[in-house]
């Protein structure tokens, strides 16, 4: 378990609060029980927090997103096993299974000393999104785990598809701040994911489109949604960002 002092001194040099820092902790702790399963070849991560745990970003995130080509019983086993493995470090820790009428969700739910309230994760598993592209990685991180299994992740092009997809079906701040960063990265925009991504909406990939979407962001809701997911010295980039994006991807498609 990590110490307070530990959890006081990365919150200094993250520049983030010791909750958020503590979350993070638990994604790691979490993610090494999982991936120590066999089975588990089976389960890709993906999203906001294999950005920030595998590809380095320095946006926090809260849940743990998947694909799966695992059975429902065979996934309720392997979460079963990762988390009485996880309790070796955190013995008040539990899953909750919840509804869903897609995939399969759950929430690991951590009593703490900094807040009065459980910690949560959400972790959500998609059973109908097929990986197009995946390799193992460890995790990325300062803080004071033992990384030692390989987490089957998706590709940061395929990431890259699936956020500039994701931003027709909800308007977060956390999607758009992901897109710049992967972009900022020179991570390549594949057409051929962006079609196969975008067929699971019911439309074409459409750079014009895109670009219009981007622009109608409220920036307002854009730093409420992102703030805190940002270290201080990242802070003052929410309200830029559909501009940035947008410069870089008129530039790519020679707009």
């Amino acid at each position: 378990m990590i110490s307070q002092t530990d959890l006081i001194n990365y919150s200094k040099i993250y520049k983030i609060d010791q909750y958020t820092v503590l979350r993070e902790y638990l994604q790691i702790i979490f993610l090494n029980s999982l991936y120590k399963k066999k089975e588990s070849s089976g389960v890709v991560f993906k999203g906001g927090t294999a950005i920030r745990l595998i590809y380095e970003s320095p946006r926090f995130s809260e849940d743990l997103d998947f694909n799966t080509t695992l059975k429902m019983s065979l996934l309720r086993s392997v979460l079963g096993d990762s988390l009485t493995d996880a309790r070796k470090v955190f013995p008040k820790l539990s899953l909750k299974e919840l509804n869903t009428t897609q995939g399969f969700s759950a929430k690991l739910f951590l009593e703490n000393e900094i807040s009065p309230m459980p910690l949560t994760v959400k972790l959500d598993f998609s059973m109908r999104e097929k990986t197009i592209e995946k390799f193992k990685s460890t995790i990325a991180t300062e803080l004071p785990a033992s990384n030692y299994s390989l987490i089957i992740v998706m590709t940061q092009s395929e990431i890259l598809a699936e956020k500039l997809r994701t931003i027709f079906q909800r308007k977060k701040g956390r999607d758009i701040y992901d897109i710049w960063y992967l972009l900022n990265k020179k991570v390549i925009v594949d057409s051929k994911l962006l079609d196969e991504k975008f067929k699971l909406i019911d439309r074409s990939f459409d750079i014009t489109d895109v670009i219009k979407y981007i622009a109608s962001f409220d920036k307002s809701i854009l730093e409420k949604d992102l703030t805190k997911y940002l270290p201080l010295d990242q802070r003052h980039l929410p309200k830029n960002l559909p501009e940035l994006i947008n410069d870089k991807l008129r530039s790519l498609y020679k707009i």
